[in-house]
């Protein structure tokens, strides 16, 4: 490992500055070393001076974590979620991609009940299995969880400017690259824009999405 290393990068979008706050004061309490790096819009009232970046395509040659996390602050994020990804990685050496999963049972950890978004996914998650022919994945998990030179090679091959999380599994598809799951507790924020409209509107969006990914994925060659 080199000295320069760090133990953890997180690719953090919605950054707000309690959100922050939180995970800074998360943090001091562990024997980690970790980068934070703001992806996207970030309000102004952010004070800490991490890294910003417009696209997690541009993050691709700038982590120094030896595992690189992605995280959604607009989320009710439990921070041990991190470390029982963390001990996962710890245990399987030959992991390479981890993704967090709502719907897997654990007899161990309290599940939550599931918001419209949780179930609009659900839904399209079937239409996602069969229109690309992958295996069943909680594709909107907003928690993933990568070695770096797996995740630096899927970021670096990112069409869409912005993350769209099947394109990542899309990708991990091409490269034959493993993917577990692991049971995740998430409790997504109430927004004043939820409801049957936005959800359609998500919906169409996802429809375009999948479109461009099947042009541009779909029937190519290695890519290198």
């Amino acid at each position: 490992m080199s000295e320069n290393s760090l133990d953890l990068s997180i690719l953090l979008t919605g950054a707000s500055q309690d959100s922050l706050i939180n995970i800074e004061s998360f943090f001091k309490k562990m024997p980690i070393r970790y980068e934070i790096i703001l992806i996207g819009p970030t309000p102004s009232e952010v004070e800490f001076p991490y890294l910003r970046l417009a696209s997690f395509k541009e993050a691709a040659a700038k982590l120094n974590g030896n595992l690189i996390f992605f995280m959604d602050a607009k989320l009710r994020i439990p921070l041990a979620e991190i470390i029982a990804f963390m001990m996962h990685f710890q245990s399987n050496p030959e992991l390479q991609f981890l993704n967090g999963d709502r719907f897997l049972p654990n007899k161990n950890r309290k599940r939550i009940d599931q918001t419209q978004d949780i179930k609009t996914g659900f839904y399209f998650e079937i239409f996602i299995q069969k229109y690309f022919g992958l295996s069943r994945y909680d594709y909107f998990c907003p928690m993933k969880a990568f070695r770096k030179e797996i995740g630096t090679r899927l970021l670096s091959q990112l069409k869409f400017r912005n993350l769209n999380e099947i394109e990542l599994f899309i990708l991990a598809h091409r490269f034959e690259i493993q993917i577990e799951s692991l049971s995740v507790i998430w409790n997504e924020r109430r927004s004043l824009t939820s409801g049957p409209s936005r959800h359609w509107s998500q919906f169409i969006k996802l429809i375009f999405a999948l479109l461009y990914f099947r042009l541009s994925h779909w029937r190519r060659g290695p890519i290198d």
